[in-house]
């Protein structure tokens, strides 16, 4: 996509969903917000997210899921660790806000 192209060209990783609007439809669920909360303050595994959040294992794992695929969370090389993914809120914020000064 040219979204995609653009990305490679500057940078920035290709693995993140393809617009400001699919990150923060990820993020418009509490409980993922929530979760995205924890991992901004420190990277965590899913079962320590849930008994965090009190919230079920299988749950978090499916919203670590959904936010890996929009890029809002990264998986640490011990494939159990998740950390938030700054870079790709930044770049969902700024374009949603460059969109929104054209509109």
């Amino acid at each position: 996509s040219t979204v995609a192209c653009m990305r490679r060209m500057v940078g920035v990783a290709t693995d993140m969903a393809e617009t400001p609007d699919d990150i923060l439809r990820a993020l418009a669920d509490p409980e993922r917000l929530a979760i995205a909360g924890h991992l901004a303050r420190s990277s965590d595994g899913a079962a320590a997210l849930a008994d965090a959040l009190d919230l079920p294992v299988s749950r978090v794992r499916r919203h670590l899921n959904r936010m890996a695929a929009a890029g809002i969370v990264r998986l640490q090389e011990d494939r159990r660790t998740y950390r938030l993914d700054a870079e790709t809120l930044r770049w969902a914020a700024e374009h949603a806000r460059d969109r929104e000064a054209v509109s």
